[in-house]
């Protein structure tokens, strides 16, 4: 199922992308997915966040400094970075049912992106912009009046999109029902903060949005943030 409404999704971000290309007086566009950060006098980086631009093209959730390419009747590029890693096991090469609408370009290393999207003619860059893109040959970085129509399209949600938000929901459904047993339980807010994830088969970096698990006076707070571990007495 998922496979045939892609192929539709597909074929209407083209057309979309296209009339926004046009009008705004750009050949081709660069989404990039986005990079790490490493956090101040540490090794360790901030969790990644996705790039929603290139979310529309992909289901991959994690696809850390990798690239759509796209030129009106030119393929699909995915630039697929596969680092030479000791530390970290390197993303495999996807194969799914949307796959075949791309050329799935390995990549070593960031850098090796560059060669890429240096032959896109008159190319606008949408994405978390770096420095190290300033000489990549780009005509803009994220100009407003494109970005303004891109915003715009992602109002209207394809039949695939809808799909995938009716699969997610259901995952969710997953989960707040076993928060409700949890609390139920008389759980503490973390408690049931854990048993969420665990239904929807999350870590706490892959949910769209912290969990808002408040008890008592901490209900109070529309945002409360904090996960009391100790459990709430009568």
């Amino acid at each position: 199922m998922l496979a045939s409404l892609f192929a539709e999704h597909l074929r209407i971000q083209q057309h979309r992308t296209d009339e926004a290309l046009q009008r705004c007086g750009f050949d081709s566009i660069a989404f990039y997915a986005g990079g790490l950060h490493t956090a101040f006098l540490d090794d360790r980086t901030y969790p990644f966040k996705l790039n929603p631009h290139f979310a529309l093209w992909t289901p991959l959730a994690a696809p850390i400094d990798c690239w759509v390419t796209y030129q009106p009747g030119r393929p699909l590029q995915l630039l697929f970075l596969q680092p030479i890693d000791y530390w970290h096991q390197p993303p495999e090469t996807p194969v799914d049912y949307w796959t075949d609408a791309f050329e799935i370009k390995p990549i070593r290393t960031r850098e090796e992106a560059r060669a890429h999207v240096q032959r896109l003619p008159r190319c606008a860059f949408v994405g978390e912009w770096r420095e190290e893109f300033t000489d990549w040959g780009f005509t803009e970085a994220n100009p407003a009046a494109l970005l303004n129509r891109l915003h715009f399209n992602r109002a209207v949600k394809t039949p695939y999109e809808i799909e995938c938000i009716r699969r997610a929901s259901l995952r969710a459904a997953n989960g707040h029902r076993a928060a409700e047993r949890a609390f139920r339980d008389g759980a503490s807010e973390y408690a049931i903060h854990l048993a969420y994830l665990n239904a929807t088969e999350h870590t706490e970096s892959e949910l769209p949005y912290d969990s808002i698990v408040a008890l008592d006076q901490h209900a109070a707070v529309l945002h409360y943030q904090h996960y009391d571990r100790t459990a709430p007495t009568l």
